[in-house]
């Protein structure tokens, strides 16, 4: 399978890894890694609730040589950023890590899942903690984004229950564009008056959250999206979610950015939890 096609990798696929040692509590599935030859690499990672993350024998504070996108899929924690200070985050905030920028996860307030996206694709060597001194240009500064500082649309207009709440633009000016798109539970998603089978410019990348879809794709019919698994969608694939199984929530990062412009734009309120 090359990175033109369309490809779905399951949970079950990729194991947990002790990436910063056995003595370190912290774990990562490596979800796209850099033999896929995607633009980014997508790592999933697991912190477990403690008072104190990092340790002389294990996690450590650090950087990257990488811009390192992170999205809280659940959990309280705090983040040291150096320059910055402590941040706590929450579940459906998004921080941007400059490449160089040492920070660590110092501590868990609870069991917390986060979502990391690295441009360009990068990979840290296992048990080692990098100081990074080759670093790309890719010209972006330390950002967060709380869930109430952006607004749910409807992209497809409000005769479609479908609705996203875009995080990072085009405007923002960083590589790559990242959204939440909420689907409630519903039998038919696509309407002639709303969302409807469709590709995209650009490269998109969807981890399933929550929920359940089924999917199709032309050329390759009709499949199921469940939690926890993530798909490369190429650019040019006409594609739709055809059913939605239950209320669902997908992250999706478009690269190069890119953002539909919504049929209409306006507040129709956070989604309930499913």
């Amino acid at each position: 399978m090359t990175k033109d096609q369309l490809k779905y990798v399951k949970p079950s696929e990729k194991e947990w890894l002790h990436i910063w040692g056995e003595k370190s509590n912290v774990v990562e599935k490596r979800l796209f890694t850099e033999e896929d030859g995607l633009p980014i690499t997508v790592v999933l990672q697991n912190f477990p609730s403690q008072k104190k993350v990092v340790s002389d024998e294990g996690y450590k504070l650090h950087s990257h040589g990488a811009l390192e996108i992170g999205y809280v899929i659940k959990g309280h924690s705090k983040i040291q950023f150096e320059g910055i200070g402590d941040i706590a985050v929450n579940p459906e905030t998004i921080f941007c890590t400059p490449a160089g920028m040492r920070h660590a996860l110092i501590e868990a307030m609870e069991e917390t899942l986060i979502i990391l996206y690295y441009y360009p694709p990068y990979t840290k060597p296992e048990g080692l903690v990098e100081e990074t001194t080759n670093l790309p240009d890719t010209k972006t500064e330390f950002l967060i984004i709380r869930p109430d500082d952006r607004e749910w649309i409807h992209a497809w207009g409000t005769k479609t229950n479908v609705a996203e709440k875009r995080y990072l633009t085009k405007e923002d000016g960083f590589p790559l564009s990242f959204l939440l798109r909420h689907i409630p539970a519903q039998k038919a998603v696509v309407s002639t008056e709303g969302y409807k089978l469709h590709s995209h410019p650009a490269l998109e990348i969807g981890f399933m959250i929550r929920g359940g879809i089924r999917v199709y794709a032309e050329g390759l019919g009709e499949h199921e999206f469940l939690e926890g698994m993530i798909v490369r969608n190429p650019a040019g694939t006409k594609h739709a979610a055809i059913e939605s199984m239950s209320d669902t929530m997908i992250a999706v990062v478009n690269i190069p950015p890119f953002g539909r412009t919504p049929a209409i734009v306006d507040k129709p309120g956070a989604p309930e939890e499913g």
